[in-house]
């Protein structure tokens, strides 16, 4: 309950979250045979369609198990997708 841990932790998760899209984006620009219009749309259509199913299937795990469960995936899920990126992408 101590505010100034949850506000530093919101700065540092605000800080490291802000460039998410638009490395996506350029990764898969650089990546993609597709002209550069086409590779964005896709890439931002595939975003809003998890706008979609995810806070379904979040709402849907938290109901049947907990939150805490959704937590600990969203760690896994943001753990494994920063492997994935580094061992596909660095120069």
């Amino acid at each position: 309950m101590n505010i100034y841990i949850i506000v530093t932790s919101f700065l540092f998760y605000g800080f490291f979250v802000a460039n998410l899209v638009p490395l996506a984006i350029r990764q898969a620009v650089l990546q993609s045979s597709e002209s550069i219009p086409t590779t964005v749309s896709n890439i931002i259509t595939i975003g809003f369609s998890a706008l979609l199913f995810a806070p379904a299937a979040i709402g849907f795990i938290a109901e049947t198990f907990s939150l805490t469960v959704n937590m600990y995936a969203l760690c896994f899920v943001v753990f494994f997708a920063g492997i994935i990126m580094f061992a596909n992408f660095k120069n």
